[in-house]
């Protein structure tokens, strides 16, 4: 008869990763949504490189005007507001998933920003936000 050998460590470091990240989301959209009793979150994705975090959000028919993005003590917030159309009454719709109204939406980032060199912009219904990380450079410590 074979025997075969399981390895549960690594399949459980992955299971706990998953669970962190699971709850980490929770609890920001519990956050967000408490801000506010209506609304709703633009999807994202949130990655890096070498040298920067770029969020891209999700964010068809939003008024640009009504974008915020502001960056404090490594939390990120995304806010603004989709309009409903105007002409939406005296209308029978069969299905309406698209939302509307304000949203917000606040998001841990990952690295150490410049904060200074953070440029966002908004085209073809996406947010795009690049946010360069700080340059790291060691410190040189006199000792007495």
């Amino acid at each position: 008869m074979p025997v075969l050998k399981i390895k549960v460590h690594d399949g459980l470091d992955q299971l706990k990763q998953h669970a962190r990240y699971m709850l980490d989301d929770m609890v920001r959209m519990s956050d967000s949504l408490s801000l506010k009793s209506t609304g709703w979150i633009p999807s994202i994705d949130l990655y890096e490189n070498a040298s920067a975090v770029f969020l891209v959000a999700d964010a068809a028919g939003i008024d640009r005007e009504s974008l915020s993005i502001t960056l404090e003590g490594g939390l990120l917030r995304l806010a603004g507001r989709r309009h409903c159309p105007a002409d939406i009454r005296g209308k029978y719709y069969h299905i309406m998933e698209i939302e509307y109204g304000s949203f917000e939406r606040i998001i841990r980032v990952p690295h150490d920003i410049d904060p200074d060199r953070i440029d966002a912009r908004y085209e073809d219904g996406l947010i795009v936000v690049v946010m360069p990380k700080r340059k790291r450079r060691p410190v040189r410590i006199d000792v007495s």
